[in-house]
């Protein structure tokens, strides 16, 4: 199965990185489908910090075109540093790349109608 997978989890994350600094480091190990940090809307900025008001949660999500080219940037970037942080890569459950979720019901729909 790992050899389909191409979503990465990307953790510690530091408060700056966005989408696009998260691209360009993870770039030079193959071509991008997509980049995703999400923001943390509630999360307030220390006093005297400047920028936007909003922060990452401290993750992000790399999805690759290749699956070697995830692999690659495992081995890479795991346990590697970004502003002074250290960040964990490694396969993400679920999302793109992986076994689509469904909902338990559907399968329970399908049984009834088929019985």
């Amino acid at each position: 199965m790992a050899e389909t997978r191409r979503n990465l989890y990307v953790g510690g994350l530091h408060a700056e990185i966005d989408d696009v600094v998260l691209r360009a480091a993870f770039l030079p190990f193959g071509e991008l489908e997509d980049v995703s940090v999400p923001i943390d809307s509630t999360a307030s900025v220390p006093a005297g910090a400047s920028g936007s008001t909003k922060r990452n949660r401290g993750f992000g999500f790399v999805t690759y075109e290749l699956a070697e080219d995830a692999i690659a940037a495992i081995d890479n970037m795991n346990d590697s540093e970004m502003y002074g942080q250290r960040i964990r890569v490694n396969f993400a459950r679920g999302g793109a790349g992986s076994a689509p979720n469904r909902a338990v019901w559907d399968d329970a729909d399908k049984c009834v109608r088929d019985n």
